[in-house]
Parts: C-alpha cells; structure tokens; sequence
C-alpha cells in the first residue's frame, strides 16, 4: 500500500512537472509573435538637411503585448544609390521579448550634390621640402556627409607633359565617388613672398566670367603684409569659360631683388 502511494506521489510530481513546462512553452510562444511594422510604399521626398524624424514620417509598429511601439522604430541602415538615384531605408523595431520586425521605403534627396574636392592651399611645393603629405592640401565637403577630408584618397600619380599630376578621390555615405585629377607645381627655390588667396579650388558653370583679382586676400613679405604687393601681381592663365575641364590661374609677384611669390587657382568648369 505504502509503495503504491509512492508511485502515485511520483506520478503527480511528473504531471504536475509536464503541465508547467506546456504553461512555459505557451507563454514563450505567445511571447514569440514579432511586432508588425508598416512604411508607406510610395518615395519619400527629403532634403539632405532633414533629421531623422523627416525620414520616420509615416512608420508605424505595433506589438499584440507592447501596444504602440511607433515611437520605438529607428533606422537600422540606408542603402547607397539605385540607377533611379533613390536610397532604400531599412526600418526595425524591437518589442520588449528582443522580437525584432523590419519594413524598407525609398527615399528620393532634392537637393542632393556629390562630394566636391576642394583645396586648403596651392599645389605648389618647394623642390627640397621632402615631408609632403599631398593629403595635408586637400579637402572635401559633402551635402550628406559634411566634411569627409579624413577621407580622401591620393590615386594614381603620373607625368605630364606639363609637369606632374595627382588624382584625388573620395566617396560619400550614398556610394558616389567623386574624383579630380591636380597639377603639382614644384618649386625650386622656396618663395620668400606669399600670396594668399580666398579659395584655391572653385567650381563654376560654363559661361562663368572670372576676374581673378577678385581672389587675392593678401601678399605679404616674410608675414609681413604689403599693400603694395598687391597691384604688383601678375596673372596667366588657360581658362576657357565655355569649355568643362579644369584650368589654372598663376598668381606672381617678384621684387627687382629676386624675391618672389607664387600660388593659384584652380577652376573646374563642369
């Protein structure tokens, strides 16, 4: 008798043992549904200004436990340019059981410009100055992106027939790769007299009328400005204005001494 009550005893041990673990395993699998997240499917029209919030417009999510969970959803990644020039966004959200839900929408910049090389000081380096980095004369700015200077890229380097070249390259956060190959100037007796102007890199439109005066800063004597200097400085240059490429303005200004300064200005028609 006694023994048959154990066996009873065990039984209901195991049964009660069997009901929780079905108890567990249905809350896991009720816990188990994923959050249902929607993005509406038309293109989303943005400015490369706008914040994240402009780019959530629309995303809803949901969850059968959670409730609302619109606030919740962020961006997990965006994808770069597809041949109609639009960006697919990934949408995610997870509800409070880690389940995690995606949605994707396209999104269409108006005002989207590729990343432009731009250049901090002239290309033109003293013969003997064997620590130049060219990375040091160079920058770029980024209508997504911002300054991407850190990034850009040295290439191929090569001679001319006119002296020797560099190509400069940099990529934004959309894929587009922007490239321009620059003149090195090499100077044989480093330059006493400096010539500084407002921008050593411009991008114009063809038809675009240059006076390059109008990009003279200061001249200065060994950091020593002179005025005078100034109306001493002469300017060649090679620009077509109705032709796209890249020409150059060189600015020189010499003292009966010798002394001379040099720089210039590089201008890309496109």
């Amino acid at each position: 008798m006694r023994k048959r009550l154990q066996y009873v005893i065990v039984l209901l041990i195991i049964c009660c043992a069997y009901a929780a673990v079905l108890i567990f395993t249905q809350e896991r699998q009720s816990s188990g549904n994923a959050p249902t997240i929607s993005a509406p499917q038309e293109v989303l029209e943005v400015s490369v200004q706008d914040d994240e919030e402009a780019l959530l417009a629309g995303v809803s999510a949901s969850d059968e436990e959670d409730g609302e969970l619109s606030e919740d959803v962020f961006i997990e990644s965006m994808s770069e340019f597809d041949e109609e020039n639009c960006r697919t966004v990934t949408y995610a959200v997870f509800d409070s059981d880690d389940n995690l839900s995606r949605a994707t929408r396209r999104i269409r910049y108006s005002d989207y410009e590729a990343p432009r090389i731009t250049l901090n000081q002239a290309l033109c380096i003293s013969y003997n100055d064997y620590n130049v980095q060219l990375q040091d004369y160079v920058g770029t700015t980024s209508s997504v992106d911002g300054d991407l200077s850190a990034k850009v890229s040295v290439g191929s380097e090569s001679q001319g027939d006119d002296g020797y070249y560099a190509t400069f390259s940099v990529m934004d956060s959309c894929g587009t790769t922007s490239s321009l190959r620059l003149r090195i100037d090499t100077l044989w007796d480093a330059p006493s007299l400096t010539i500084e102007l407002r921008d050593y890199l411009i991008y114009v439109e063809r038809g675009t009328d240059i006076d390059p005066q109008d990009y003279i800063e200061r001249v200065s004597d060994r950091g020593i400005e002179d005025d005078d200097l100034i109306d001493e400085v002469t300017v060649q240059d090679d620009y077509d204005a109705d032709k796209e490429g890249t020409y150059e303005f060189i600015y020189r200004v010499e003292r009966a001494s010798g002394e001379y300064g040099i720089t210039k200005l590089v201008v890309v028609v496109q």
